[in-house]
């Protein structure tokens, strides 16, 4: 299943002087069914045999003694291969950054829809991969969006507010779109 993952999380128990083993063991299982697990994938190409994945290092129950200790040495042995977070379930520390770090390694970004005259959907963001353009977004929204599309105007990442934008014009995480066809 990890194979064919956008990514994966690699969970310690930070309570136990075996979280370097359990690190260990999970890292080297991994790479004996061919999948390595890396911070930032280079090599994307699912017929390779040895496959690189997204991961993160979580070290869990930081609330336990001397987990503190135990979750810097893990950095400090892991943390130039993989992105590292202690985090404590039970006391709440920890999680917002394990999102934001999970989002980042999905490399995955949120735009929302605005329809012309009408204000902005913030509810309901379209979830494209980073990188995407107007074209790929205007495909999103409706399969013949794409031939129909006259121009669109950004809002966020573009240079002012509503600029009007070309086709192939990369959109950044939270930009708001407004899609004009014929």
């Amino acid at each position: 299943m990890v194979r064919r993952a956008d990514a994966a999380l690699v969970i310690v128990d930070l309570s136990t002087d075996d979280c370097f083993e359990q690190a260990d063991l999970l890292l080297k299982g991994m790479e004996a069914r061919r999948v390595r697990l890396v911070g930032e994938p280079f090599d994307d190409n699912p017929a390779n045999p040895v496959v690189e994945r997204a991961a993160i290092l979580v070290g869990n129950k930081l609330d336990a003694p001397e987990a503190e200790e135990r979750f810097l040495l893990l950095r400090e042995n892991y943390g130039e291969r993989l992105p590292t977070v202690a985090v404590s379930a039970k006391e709440r520390v920890g999680l917002d950054e394990l999102k934001r770090l999970i989002f980042q390694q999905l490399r995955i970004i949120r735009v929302y829809s605005k329809p012309p005259g009408k204000p902005p959907t913030l509810d309901r963001p379209f979830v494209l991969k980073r990188g995407a353009t107007v074209l790929d977004f205007a495909e999103e929204v409706h399969r013949e969006f794409p031939e129909k599309l006259r121009y669109a105007r950004v809002w966020g990442s573009a240079e002012f507010p509503g600029q009007p934008v070309s086709k192939d014009y990369v959109l950044q995480d939270g930009d708001i779109v407004e899609l004009h066809v014929s």
